[in-house]
């Protein structure tokens, strides 16, 4: 088992001695989606020392570290895709040692950085709106949310996700034919969370796709650990409360 946390646990760890004292010796993974997320914010500069101490928590855990990004974990899993992190994220993996050594942004780089920062953002907000658009077409055609709710979505959603893992392996990798149990709890999640999308006031926020990417590191098995409330009530909704960390 292993247990995979949202980035707002490590810097609760940070925050919380006791706490960190009491999970130790868990089987806590940082991921990729971790070490970007507290690598590219403007939380470096406005919350400097949260978001050190939140890094140097990741580095109790460093021989648990799961260096690829969520999709080609996926592909490396099940296709033997070839990921070199030493390779790919060079930069990202020197960036977090020096913060978490004591250096910080000089002032002559700040904004530079702010702006990269915003670059990135300014992407995911992109295909939130193109998605959010969607959604609305799409609502905009159902009759009955109990008939929508039964359509046969879930195959629909291992599309979705089958098809990212083709674009970043430029094709070189696809899911077909995997036990998509296996990985249900980002499926079950994803389906629930666009049918939320396509039935209520809830919109798709900018950081939702971190959010619902870092699932895919989840195993059968294995345990996810959030405090946001909007993902514990998806989870549940899903069917996936076993995923669940609830040990504190």
């Amino acid at each position: 088992m292993k247990i995979i946390a949202d980035t707002n646990i490590w810097y609760e760890l940070g925050r919380n001695k006791d706490l960190f004292e009491l999970v130790r010796n868990e089987p806590i993974c940082p991921t990729y989606v971790n070490i970007e997320e507290l690598s590219l914010t403007k939380n470096i500069i406005e919350k400097e020392n949260e978001v050190r101490t939140a890094i140097q928590k990741m580095f109790n855990y460093k021989y648990n570290v799961i260096y690829e990004p969520p999709f080609f974990h996926l592909a490396k899993l099940y296709c033997n895709y070839e990921f070199d992190p030493l390779k790919s994220m060079k930069d990202l993996l020197e960036f977090t040692q020096v913060i978490a050594k004591g250096d910080r942004i000089s002032d002559e780089n700040r904004e530079k950085y702010l702006g990269f920062v915003n670059k990135v953002k300014e992407n995911s907000k992109e295909l939130s709106d193109f998605f959010n658009i969607e959604a609305q077409k799409i609502k905009a055609k159902i009759k009955s949310k109990k008939e929508h709710r039964n359509k046969v979505t879930f195959i629909m959603v291992t599309g979705f996700i089958d098809y990212i893992v083709k674009q970043v392996t430029k094709n070189e990798c696809t899911l077909e034919g995997i036990e998509f149990g296996v990985i249900e709890l980002i499926l079950k999640t994803l389906d629930t969370f666009f049918y939320r999308v396509e039935t209520s006031s809830m919109k798709i926020q900018p950081n939702d796709w971190h959010d619902l990417a870092i699932l895919a590191y989840v195993r059968q098995g294995d345990k996810y650990w959030t405090r946001e409330r909007r993902w514990i009530t998806l989870i549940k909704e899903a069917g996936c409360e076993e995923y669940l960390y609830t040990k504190f």
